[in-house]
């Protein structure tokens, strides 16, 4: 150990600052060694007349102990902001407790150049505050003119999206162009700036780096992708291209991929409007939102329908009656080859499946019962001519065909005996044969749906879907589907008891017992709590889609309100107006 100062030694005993004897070294104390440069700053080339830019540097003191502390109480000759004179490699010194370190920036002739370029960015779509911005610095004086170009990815070309007015520019200054970027539905696109400068007749330009810019949905709705193989686009309704299909819920997390997936369109009426319905076949079986698992999903897009619930508050009817199956899906926004193309439902297809309608594929039959007739295998009936297309055809033969026509139409002649339900002229031998052919059950509830959602479509008919169980010589109603022309008047009328078989089963006791029992389950504050739900759920979406395919009125049965709220209001005045007429509706037997 070093010898103490006698004197040093006798202080520090008298004030008991030394305890257990002895003395600090010189290792026992801290002190600063010296300065460096942890990061240097973003830019170290300019030009002259710009101003010095230190953003980015960092500096680090280093003690004796080897202590490294960041620092920001340092000066620097010449400091941040200088304008920059002089052209040659220049030093920048960095002083901190009489310690120095420098840096070397170089400062060239000004000449014609993008000084910032237009960086890559992300926004939400449609946002109102996504701008670009570039900065050129001028060798010369004249006049200046950007022009901003962007290409979207179904583009092979960049096209003009703004040009600037002349800007009067000096030599040596920098000039900034800002822009706010035009309506685009594309969540990628690229974009660049050009420059041009003329003095006098001479002209020269100058084009920026090309940067992307990311559009994201954030509605709270989860996202279905798809991209169609070679970007195809589809032309035909019955077109089928080959795509990958990606699900991405509410965060953002990708919760599925499916490759090998088909992409397909579907509707009649549907098909011819702008925003188009669409078909989507796995190539193995698939859950969606937690449904049973199977190929085949439909993405309806609900262009005729302004309130997008009308299907919907026909499913919670069909679910308060209990019918044997009831589409069930949920609303996401849609993205197909990266354009945004709108608010959609995904959800069930009508399939003979043990988790849909749950028939014998192979003896059983799924119908349509549609004027448009375009299926492959089909028939009308004899007397009422109604148009039956299968739906489950692949294993349909022209003798298979026959013998369900034919005892299709045996219901129809039992339906339409001279004196139905009687067996004589009197009324006194009431005939039940009827009951062992018709499903009273299903006709009554697939009746009450479609009643109360004044649905006019069991008149033509179209979208009326019956199922045959071969076995038991059988006829029931159901699924219900498709109420796009629905629920659009608070009248109390009925207009369905004389469509398809209803003006006869309305002359039955059976029939008519059966809806005043069902019509008791029905509830309205239970269809006014799912509007609640729905409208919370896709407000945000419906904006959004109001600006992809404007709000202008497009429903095709006449209920022309203000706004989106104006609809889904009516909807619920509409649809519980008649749900508590059909309740207080005491159904009896019509001659």
């Amino acid at each position: 150990m070093k010898k103490c100062n006698l004197f040093l030694l006798t202080i520090l005993v008298i004030t008991g600052l030394l305890t257990g004897g002895g003395c600090k070294t010189e290792t026992d104390y801290v002190y600063l060694e010296t300065i460096s440069i942890k990061s240097m700053p973003q830019r170290i080339q300019y030009f002259v007349g710009q101003k010095l830019d230190l953003s980015g540097l960092s500096v680090t003191k280093v003690t004796n102990k080897g202590e490294v502390v960041e620092i920001s109480d340092y000066s620097t000759l010449p400091e941040d902001g200088t304008v920059l004179k002089e052209t040659g490699i220049k030093t920048v010194k960095i002083s901190y407790s009489e310690k120095e370190i420098e840096f070397s920036i170089t400062v060239l002739d000004p000449f014609f150049t993008f000084t910032q370029q237009p960086q890559n960015s992300s926004y939400t779509i449609y946002s109102e505050n996504q701008t670009l911005n570039s900065k050129v610095l001028s060798d010369s004086n004249g006049t200046l003119i950007f022009t901003w170009y962007r290409k979207n990815p179904d583009e092979s070309e960049f096209s003009v999206i703004y040009t600037s007015n002349e800007i009067q520019v000096e030599k040596s200054n920098e000039y900034e162009s800002i822009i706010i970027l035009p309506e685009n539905n594309y969540v990628k696109s690229q974009y660049f700036c050009k420059a041009t400068l003329k003095k006098d007749e001479n002209e020269k330009s100058v084009e920026s780096d090309i940067c992307t810019i990311e559009q994201t949905i954030q509605t709270g709705l989860p996202t279905v992708i798809i991209e169609t193989e070679n970007r195809e686009e589809l032309v035909n309704k019955d077109d089928k291209i080959n795509s990958t299909v990606y699900i991405y819920d509410s965060e953002g997390t990708e919760i599925l991929k499916a490759e090998e997936s088909s992409f397909s369109g579907r509707g009649n009426s549907t098909w011819n409007q702008v925003k188009k319905p669409y078909k989507i076949k796995f190539n193995k079986k698939q859950s969606i939102f937690g449904l049973p698992k199977h190929k085949q999903w439909m993405l309806i897009a609900n262009y005729l329908d302004m309130s997008f619930m009308k299907n919907e508050m026909a499913f919670c009817l069909s679910e308060q009656l209990e019918m044997d199956w009831t589409i069930h899906g949920k609303f996401v926004n849609l993205i197909k080859n990266d354009q945004y193309i709108g608010l959609y439902w995904i959800g069930e297809q009508i399939k003979i499946d043990e988790n849909r309608v749950n028939i014998d594929e192979d003896e059983d039959c799924l119908f349509e019962l549609d004027v448009y007739y375009d299926e492959t295998w089909k028939f009308k009936t004899t007397i009422k001519n109604y148009p039956y297309q299968i739906k489950n055809d692949d294993s349909m033969i022209n003798e298979r065909l026959e013998d369900i026509q034919s005892r299709i139409n045996e219901i129809e002649a039992i339906l339409y005996t001279e004196n139905f339900p009687y067996k004589d002229e009197s009324k006194t031998k009431y005939d039940t044969t009827f009951t062992s052919k018709i499903d009273v059950d299903s006709m009554a509830k697939f009746y009450l749906v479609n009643e109360i959602m004044y649905n006019g479509e069991l008149g033509h008919p179209k979208s009326c879907y019956f199922t045959y169980i071969y076995s038991d010589d059988y006829l029931k109603a159901g699924p219900v589907w498709d109420f796009d022309w629905a629920a659009f008047s608070t009248s109390t009328s009925l207009i369905n008891n004389k469509n398809l078989y209803y003006g006869q089963l309305f002359k039955t006791k059976e029939f008519t017992k059966k809806l005043n029992e069902l019509a008791q389950k029905l509830s309205s504050e239970t269809i006014s709590q799912r509007i609640s739900e729905l409208k919370n759920e896709i407000e945000k979406s419906v904006s959004l889609d109001g600006i992809r395919w404007g709000t202008k009125f497009r429903n095709p049965v006449g209920e022309q309100k203000e706004d989106w709220n104006g609809y889904v209001e009516y909807l619920e005045s509409c649809v519980n107006t008649r749900l508590n007429a059909i309740k207080q509706t005491n159904f009896t037997v019509t001659d």
